[in-house]
């Protein structure tokens, strides 16, 4: 991520899961779930499982440049793979925001799995298996 911007997430269960980030907070857009309020709210911690659908949050990192970490709540789930380092950016910081450039000096983005990343090209093909609703068309955390 880049310091400054914004980015909608989507995230999705199949079972239930206390999903946590620490550092930045994010918002969570509402949808019908009776586990949160139906409107835009800030959490560091929310609930998520299957039946309520995938959960759309709103990431504004504003200042801070550096790692986090973001994880399920269930240490078992934690041990098995349910943990992610993310790092954001300073604006134009290559080295931060690129794996390296390709050939013709371009920068190779950081978005999406390495060809050897097993985990997360299993998580693709399972979230890519169950295709997102359209989104709420909210003022913040609309499309």
């Amino acid at each position: 991520m880049t310091a400054g911007s914004a980015e909608r997430w989507e995230i999705r269960a199949f079972d239930g899961h206390p999903f946590h980030i620490h550092i930045n907070p994010f918002l969570v857009c509402p949808n019908k779930s009776n586990k949160e309020p139906n409107f835009p709210h800030w959490r560091d911690t929310m609930w998520v499982q299957l039946e309520d659908g995938p959960r759309d949050v709103l990431m504004n990192p504003r200042k801070f440049t550096g790692q986090f970490v973001l994880h399920c709540h269930k240490l078992n789930h934690e041990d098995e793979g349910m943990m992610e380092l993310v790092e954001i950016c300073d604006p134009g910081d290559e080295e931060c925001l690129c794996l390296g450039t390709d050939a013709d000096g371009a920068c190779i983005s950081q978005a999406g799995c390495k060809p050897d990343d097993l985990q997360c090209q299993f998580a693709k093909a399972a979230t890519d298996a169950y295709p997102a609703p359209p989104a709420p068309d909210l003022e913040l955390c609309g499309p």
